[in-house]
């Protein structure tokens, strides 16, 4: 498809990112080592954008249009020291993130509860808005996998978008929510959220108002995701 490309990196870019991943884990990636990535393929993404992705002898690996590897999935980074286990795992994890993830300590990620079975241990955190600071974001989600007991990182994916608005809308959620409840008539709704949503691969943004909706059908009571623009009103989506 004509122009599905656009904003994509070059080859030669997205190898510097890679590098760069491997050097903030003290690790060289040096052309030869480069060959190993595999030959490059564009992958769309709806927010990120077109990501330009490896998979080879590496591993499997995505860098965004702004230069930062958002997926990870292998065995080439290195081991801990010595088998961890317990509280450690968890450090090791949260500590990737702080390496890989612009700002991870000052910004406002909840994680969420880890999921661990006998190889593995997965956590996951989500951003939200840093009280009195931001109206609203984007919602950036980082995930960590360690590999038990070896301590090593063989998964990491990571949004990059650093949408945020501090001025409050036009709309409020008062007035988003009588707007919702005429456009079904009966309806309850059963969760909003004002959030910053990235269009055109992250390339502009929108502020909307999110809500669960729960509404009568025909067949009977259906929720449905009903998305409002914050400053104008307008139904984009249900």
């Amino acid at each position: 498809m004509a122009g599905e490309n656009q904003g994509a990196l070059s080859p030669e870019q997205a190898f510097v990112a890679i590098a760069s991943f491997f050097l903030v884990e003290g690790m060289q990636l040096d052309t030869e080592a480069g060959l190993q990535l595999g030959i490059p393929t564009v992958k769309s993404n709806p927010d990120l954008g077109p990501l330009l992705s490896f998979n080879g002898e590496l591993g499997t690996y995505q860098v965004s249009p702004r230069g930062h590897v958002v997926y990870y999935a292998g065995t080439a980074l290195r081991p801990a020291e010595r088998p961890v286990r317990g509280g450690e795992i968890a450090d090791i994890a949260s500590s990737f993130a702080e390496r890989h993830v612009e700002d991870f300590k000052i910004r406002h990620f909840i994680h969420g509860s880890p999921k661990i079975d006998g190889s593995s241990f997965e956590i996951e955190w989500t951003e939200q808005p840093r009280t009195g600071k931001e109206t609203a974001i984007f919602p950036n989600w980082v995930q960590v996998v360690v590999e038990i007991p070896s301590g090593r990182i063989t998964r990491f994916s990571a949004s990059d978008l650093r949408l945020v608005r501090t001025t409050s809308p036009a709309i409020t959620e008062a007035s988003a929510r009588e707007r919702i409840r005429q456009q079904f008539g009966k309806a309850a709704i059963e969760d909003i959220e004002l959030l910053v949503l990235p269009g055109n691969g992250g390339r502009t943004a929108i502020t909307v108002w999110s809500a669960m909706v729960m509404t009568l059908a025909p067949e009977g009571p259906v929720m449905v995701r009903v998305t409002l623009d914050a400053d104008t009103g307008k139904v984009i989506s249900e």
